[in-house]
C-alpha cells in the first residue's frame, strides 16, 4: 500500500465547490476517483429518494357515478344507510356541484 501525498489547500486559493474538502485534497489519483464515485453515489441515492417519493403517491380516480342521498333529520346512521341503500337514493354523476340540482339550498349531512 502506497502512502497518501496530501497537502492542505494554500490560503491563495480560491474554494471551489468540485474540489474536495482540504482533508482530502491530495494528489493521489487513486482518492480524487474514489472521491468522484462517493459524490456521483450520493447524487444517484438522492435522486431515487426523489423518484420513489413520486411513485409512491397513489391517484385514486372518483368520477362517474355515485348514489347520493340526503339525510335531513340525520337518521341514516341508525337506519342502517351504510349497509343498504334508503328509500329515495339518486344516481349522480361525479364530478358535479356539492348540491346536485333540486338540492341546492340544501346544508346538512348527506349520504
Amino acid at each position: 500500500m502506497k502512502p497518501l501525498r496530501c497537502s492542505p489547500r494554500k490560503e491563495s486559493e480560491s474554494f471551489e465547490s468540485s474540489r474536495p474538502p482540504k482533508e482530502l485534497r491530495c494528489h493521489d489519483e487513486e482518492v480524487a476517483f474514489a472521491y468522484t464515485i462517493v459524490r456521483v453515489l450520493l447524487h444517484g441515492v438522492f435522486v431515487a429518494m426523489l423518484a420513489i417519493g413520486l411513485v409512491a403517491s397513489t391517484r385514486v380516480e372518483l368520477n362517474g357515478s355515485w348514489r347520493f342521498r340526503i339525510d335531513r333529520n340525520e337518521e341514516g346512521e341508525a337506519q342502517g344507510w351504510d349497509r343498504t341503500l334508503p328509500p329515495g337514493t339518486e344516481v349522480v354523476r361525479v364530478p358535479h356541484t356539492g348540491n346536485p340540482g333540486k338540492y341546492d339550498d340544501y346544508e346538512g349531512v348527506a349520504w
